[in-house]
């Protein structure tokens, strides 16, 4: 098996047409999401890209008026609380 470095790969990615979710150089905002502990962790998110329903399912309350309509997953509601 070959080693790859990281770089080459997501330069490979990038390449391909992928895009980062979590790139901070396009804009975005920072989101809080609930963890298991029922802790929250601020993560960055493209305003281009759909959140993960994983992630969506936990974020913060107040965060919810920062998502823009292309955020929110296909098939989910739009959250008030």
């Amino acid at each position: 098996m070959a080693f790859v470095s990281p770089r080459a790969t997501f330069e490979a990615l990038r390449r391909a047409g992928w895009k980062d979710p979590h790139d901070t150089t396009v804009p975005g905002c920072d989101i809080r999401i609930k963890l298991n502990n029922g802790s929250y962790t601020q993560l960055y998110f493209r305003y281009d890209l759909p959140l993960d329903p994983t992630f969506y399912r936990n974020v913060h309350p107040e965060d919810l008026k920062k998502l823009r309509r292309r955020q929110l997953p296909e098939g989910q509601p739009r959250r008030t609380s």
